[in-house]
């Protein structure tokens, strides 16, 4: 059957378009098989395509992120029964993220929480003369050191006014919600879901059944395309902060004008409200 959608095909081109609506309506395969009537695994392989595809899902920020950021990690996976709580839970997937306020956010699987490798992506995603807000966890030590304005959030007090963490915070738990109902997920389609789950929030406003490269205008929906071009995710173990770009550290003068001039536009941002 011809379709200019998917190679060697057995279903219709309006078929394809219809599974790409529900793609993009975020029902899961199974109640999008249901829906259009064909087999979940079908779904599936379509479903794949956008998620494989890097340039339709794209895996890193356009830009340096900019102006005010807030950073946070989070562990996904399943609900702890017993062991240990927290940081030390077994079985847990941490996640680093960056939230660019009134912009884009940007997460990526680390192997840990050390010092070396948070600053590694935060140096590489980040530009220098950002303010960043994070929580008191000491592998955000040294940030000033770096360039950037730096405000710890005191999660046992009041949270109000501009120095806050609550966005990534509000994107860890959206996140967790829309994955919990896939009722558990296997260990290498993660990375997928979740970049999937970032690219949905960065465009949240937007129409994405009429995004270039998805909709009508569509990436190539074959059966190879979630094999062939996979995103550049973090596997276990890995993390991607080392190999991104570098920027090397400003002077001590400039470090001082930058962390005043970030000290000054917070204060009055706090006046202000």
């Amino acid at each position: 059957m011809k379709n200019k959608y998917a190679k060697r095909s057995r279903i219709s081109e309006a078929k394809t378009r219809e599974v790409v609506r529900y793609f993009a309506a975020d029902p899961t395969a199974l109640q999008a098989a249901a829906l259009s009537g064909l087999n979940r695994n079908t779904v599936n392989r379509l479903y794949r395509a956008p998620c494989g595809n890097a340039s339709c899902l794209p895996a890193k920020p356009s830009a340096p992120l900019f102006g005010t950021a807030e950073i946070d990690e989070s562990f996904f996976g399943a609900r702890r029964v017993k062991g240990r709580r927290g940081r030390g839970a077994c079985g847990k997937t941490v996640v680093f993220g960056i939230f660019e306020r009134q912009g884009q956010v940007y997460t990526e699987i680390v192997p840990d929480c050390s010092k070396p490798t948070l600053q590694s992506i935060i140096r590489g995603w980040v530009d220098p003369r950002t303010v960043i807000n994070s929580d008191g966890w000491p592998g955000y030590n040294g940030l000033v050191d770096l360039g950037y304005g730096h405000f710890r959030v005191d999660h046992s007090r009041d949270e109000r006014g501009a120095v806050h963490i609550n966005d990534i915070e509000g994107f860890w738990g959206l996140a967790k919600v829309r994955l919990t109902k896939f009722k558990g997920l296997p260990g290498h389609t993660f990375p997928l879901h979740l970049k999937e789950t970032e690219w949905r929030y960065n465009h949240r406003h937007d129409d994405k059944y009429q995004m270039p490269r998805l909709g009508k205008e569509g990436c190539d929906w074959s059966s190879d395309c979630g094999r062939l071009a996979l995103p550049r995710v973090a596997p276990p173990g890995r993390y991607l902060g080392s190999s991104l770009r570098r920027t090397r550290p400003p002077s001590p003068v400039a470090r001082l004008e930058t962390s005043a001039t970030a000290f000054a536009t917070l204060c009055k941002e706090v006046s202000v409200r």
